[in-house]
């Protein structure tokens, strides 16, 4: 089973532990796991963490100048959504982000 986690979260805290212990759970239970997140760039700890679990995974560049505003804002995630999802094709799409 294919499962695509969409997942957004900085250098620590309860978002990305719940993350890497779900992707953990996830790859030892021989699930096919891929994940697009919105995540610094200069992360070597997370980096490491997915060499190690062989987790592919791609990031989702933040939305910039009008694509800020609302509406805008969700064409540009749209934009960036369907195709990771037409590659991947995951059965199961779970989204997990810190902001409420």
């Amino acid at each position: 089973m294919r499962i695509a986690l969409i997942a957004d979260f900085d250098y620590f805290g309860g978002t990305r532990t719940y993350f890497e212990c779900l992707v953990a759970m996830l790859k030892r239970r021989n699930f096919e796991v891929c994940a697009l997140l919105s995540n610094p760039e200069d992360d070597p700890a997370f980096t490491s963490f997915a060499e190690k679990l062989a987790l592919r995974w791609e990031r989702f560049a933040p939305p910039r100048g009008v694509f800020n505003r609302v509406f805008f804002k969700q064409l540009w995630e749209a934009a960036h959504l369907y195709p990771f999802i037409r590659r991947h094709r995951p059965d199961i799409i779970l989204v997990s982000t810190g902001a409420p």
